[in-house]
């Protein structure tokens, strides 16, 4: 893996709330065919090895769908499968942030179609920015990022089932210092400066 992906970043910005939206960048070490659920009446997808950014947003002001525990949520895998290894991280990046954190759930029961491939071992979540809200930015976070260039959807609308977005999961250039340009330009579109990063 390249320096910029096992140096992952944890950035919590925006007013103190406990719901908002978040982009997860994820790395797939292989190729891998997943099925997304019900998602293309459940056949195969191809993911080709490479990054990836998965949008979604948590609004709730407390529970399951709180941006705390939806973030650690996404870090945890099903049955035995191990917890993704920056998880430790993103428990306590949330926490300095003073986002309200339970503790982790030891493993998750597949629901949201990018639960499928989260819990693929080859697949880890490497860098997350959450923007703490009371807005729901997901649509909005989306289309800044298909707006970079290079940037493309995986499949038409996957994970954008509850929007009219292209899609959540991209497929985003595997560049030297790619990630840390686009997420601090997102940043600043959202809100003026981070609570936290953790390098």
């Amino acid at each position: 893996m390249r320096d910029d992906v096992d140096n992952a970043t944890v950035v919590i910005v925006g007013p103190a709330h406990p719901g908002g939206a978040y982009v997860l960048r994820i790395c797939v070490a292989t190729d891998l065919r997943v099925r997304f659920g019900r998602y293309a009446g459940g056949g195969l997808i191809a993911v080709p090895a490479g990054e990836y950014a998965y949008i979604g947003s948590a609004l709730a002001s407390r529970g399951s769908t709180a941006l705390a525990p939806r973030l650690l949520r996404h870090a945890t895998r099903s049955g035995e499968r191990p917890p993704h290894t920056m998880r430790a991280k993103l428990l306590r990046a949330l926490s300095r942030a003073g986002l309200p954190v339970a503790a982790p759930p030891g493993r998750k029961k597949l629901f949201w179609n990018i639960d499928y491939l989260l819990d693929d071992l080859s697949a880890e979540i490497v860098s997350v920015l959450g923007v703490r809200s009371p807005q729901n930015l997901e649509s909005y976070l989306a289309r800044a990022l298909l707006g970079e260039p290079g940037v493309l959807p995986l499949a038409p609308r996957l994970g954008a089932h509850d929007s009219s977005d292209a899609a959540h999961l991209l497929r985003i250039p595997a560049r030297p210092g790619w990630w840390r340009a686009v997420s601090a330009r997102l940043r600043a579109r959202c809100v003026p400066c981070p609570y936290d990063e953790v390098p």
